[in-house]
C-alpha cells in the first residue's frame, strides 16, 4: 500500500460514508462498530 493511502482515505472517505449512511437514514454516531475490507484480488 502506497505511504499515501492514510491521507487519501482520511481526507475523502468522511464525507463519502457520511453520505452513504445518511440515505439509509443512518449517522456516524449510529453503527455499533466497522469493518473495512482493502479488497483485491481473489
Amino acid at each position: 500500500m502506497a505511504p499515501e493511502v492514510p491521507d487519501v482515505l482520511a481526507k475523502h472517505v468522511r464525507p463519502v460514508v457520511e453520505e452513504l449512511l445518511a440515505r439509509n437514514g443512518l449517522a456516524l454516531h449510529d453503527p455499533v462498530g466497522w469493518a473495512v475490507h482493502p479488497g483485491g484480488p481473489r
